[in-house]
């Protein structure tokens, strides 16, 4: 289904059910609920589609509603299109299972014809966009070169080629000027050792068990690398990040840290950290680090495949001034999913500045950033260098916070939309066009956008 209907203010429906139930509801308060189409044939197309089932949790939709609706008719349409579960995951999207795929299949046809359906889509499988290997020598390349500042007691700071790259390896914030909310990320939690609040990965939620958990092993292994690529020496970790002093929180996605990340977790993971560090009553900027994806044409920029994520990302953006940044993928293939606003997708370069051959490309393309050899430190505290598009999206919204500080401490201050015209406009490796759908708007350059907010 494309994602076209207008999208209007109302009250949201209040939902007597468990307290599980209201927290959900409560936690995702300010998304504006979607106007329903009047024509809604468009979604029976998108079942045709030939989707491979490999990339589908079998028997499984995500199903937006109308909340004018109200829970009791909501509910009343569920069973009758024979769903075994059904559970609300933000204002308007539920999660909905089946007993097979026949009913998942006649409920999608039955339910395409209710006028207070706005969408429906598959729950897609998310994948990890990074991978890590032994710390070996960076060879020199174009971008990237000149790290002078020494990061006291980092022996790998040499080597971190990547901050050098986006020129974040001076001139950061003064540390009491951080009014950027946060950052959030979307895998699998991080581990952290620091007691500081604005220093630290401040909050692992698990969005299945709830509550806070520090102590996670391997399955938090590729969120400790983001994480650490995003911002770690200031954590007490073996290697620096980006951001000298960010507050980190972290959504676990999977269940018990094990098996398969998905659309219904991502969608979930993005409402609790959208209520921790949002904020829309000041505008006070943060940013969503999604380092997953599926590959093309599925891909999460596709709005006709994942029709409910854009809602919640679209209003995240608008009502609440985030910033999404989401890992182009690593399948070396081209995305022809158009571009827009609400969503950065960043894809992988290398020492040169140059497009890795594994790093997507294509019509939703918004920026590069480093995504090879990549210095950061796993769970367990070893060094390791990370590879892929989800340490790029890491770097491009270290960067973006980094603005919005720098802003601060000039006396300006920068809602996200602010902060995503500096960091296209004063990106270094700008295509002629200005734009392409290889290296988008090129890759930021702090120092760029610093000397233009003076």
């Amino acid at each position: 289904m494309k994602y076209t209907k207008s999208r209007n203010q109302r009250s949201h429906v209040k939902v007597a059910a468990t307290a599980l139930v209201a927290l959900v509801i409560s936690g995702l308060n300010g998304i504006a609920p979607v106007q329903a189409s009047n024509n809604n044939n468009s979604i029976n197309q998108q079942y045709s589609a030939g989707v491979p089932e490999q990339l589908l949790v079998p028997n499984e939709l995500i199903v937006e509603v109308d909340p004018s609706m109200g829970y009791q008719n909501i509910e009343d349409l569920f069973k009758r299109v024979n769903a075994t579960y059904y559970f609300p995951i933000s204002s308007e999207a539920w999660h909905m299972k089946f007993a097979n795929k026949t009913d998942q299949i006649l409920a999608w046809q039955q339910l395409a014809k209710e006028s207070k359906v706005i969408s429906i889509g598959y729950n897609f499988k998310v994948t990890q966009c990074g991978n890590s290997a032994p710390v070996g020598s960076n060879a020199a390349g174009t971008v990237g070169s000149g790290q002078t500042q020494v990061a006291a007691g980092d022996p790998q700071f040499s080597s971190e080629w990547h901050i050098a790259a986006v020129k974040a390896g001076s001139n950061q914030p003064k540390p009491q000027i951080n009014s950027f909310n946060g950052f959030a990320i979307m895998d699998n939690g991080a581990v952290y050792r620091h007691a500081n609040q604005d220093s630290q990965v401040s909050m692992n939620c698990d969005i299945h068990m709830g509550g806070e958990n520090a102590s996670w092993g391997a399955s938090a292994d590729h969120g400790t690398m983001i994480a650490t690529t995003l911002g770690a020496k200031w954590n007490h970790f073996a290697t620096a990040g980006v951001v000298r002093d960010p507050r980190i929180v972290s959504a676990r996605l999977s269940f018990d840290g094990k098996g398969e990340m998905t659309e219904v977790d991502l969608i979930t993971g993005l409402g609790w950290a959208k209520g921790f560090i949002c904020d829309g009553s000041t505008n006070y900027p943060s940013a969503m680090i999604i380092p997953l994806n599926i590959i093309p044409p599925y891909s999460l920029s596709n709005q006709a495949y994942h029709p409910a994520f854009h809602h919640v990302c679209k209003n995240i953006h608008d009502k609440f001034s985030g910033l999404i940044f989401l890992s182009a993928g690593n399948n070396g293939m081209y995305d022809a999913s158009p571009r827009v606003d609400y969503i950065n997708v960043v894809g992988a370069c290398d020492q040169d500045g140059k497009l890795l051959q594994n790093s997507n490309r294509g019509k939703c393309m918004t920026m590069i950033a480093p995504g090879k050899d990549i210095i950061c430190t796993q769970h367990s505290g070893q060094v390791v260098s990370g590879n892929g598009t989800s340490f790029s999206a890491a770097i491009a919204a270290g960067v973006a916070g980094l603005i919005h500080n720098k802003g601060r401490e000039y006396g300006k201050f920068l809602k996200n939309t602010d902060i995503d015209y500096v960091l296209k406009a004063t990106c270094s490796l700008k295509p002629a066009s200005g734009w392409s759908d290889t290296t988008g708007y090129g890759m930021p350059d702090y120092k760029a956008a610093t000397n233009a907010l003076k």
